[in-house]
């Protein structure tokens, strides 16, 4: 029992990187999806990726822990100008619901967050972001 504890507090560190230390850019969606990697935990990462015209946006979505269903969400937006990854949205979602999937609307020019029951927990505006 204590091997198992003191296995849990040694994935601590993990988690609260995974929450606490988001990049806010990456120089490419190849060191973005690593990151991503690194920082999985337990989970499996899915992701969705949408690109029309002045708007390339990523939204990566993953549950890090073992048992418990709590998701983290991150969106990033590729700069026109400088062809970075910028992040514009990070989420966690447990409760009242957790997160089930995400996508891009491409005509409201938003990222929609979708719980398990169908109900939208949370949308983000990306209408200002393109060509940006």
């Amino acid at each position: 029992m204590k091997s198992i504890v003191i296995g849990l507090l040694a994935l601590f560190p993990l988690f609260a990187q995974a929450s606490e230390n988001i990049p806010t850019e990456f120089a490419s969606l190849v060191e973005l999806h690593s990151w991503i990697e690194e920082h999985k935990g337990f989970g499996q990462p899915e992701s969705t990726e949408a690109k029309f015209n002045g708007l390339h946006a990523l939204v990566v979505w993953n549950s890090p822990f073992s048992g418990r269903a709590g998701y983290y969400a991150y969106a990033y937006v590729e700069s026109a100008s400088t062809k970075r990854w910028r992040l514009v949205d990070s989420s966690f979602f447990e409760h009242p619901e957790p997160l089930a999937f995400a996508y891009v609307d491409r005509r409201s020019e938003r990222v929609v967050y979708v719980g398990t029951s169908g109900h939208i927990l949370k949308s983000v505006s990306l209408e200002k972001l393109r060509y940006k």
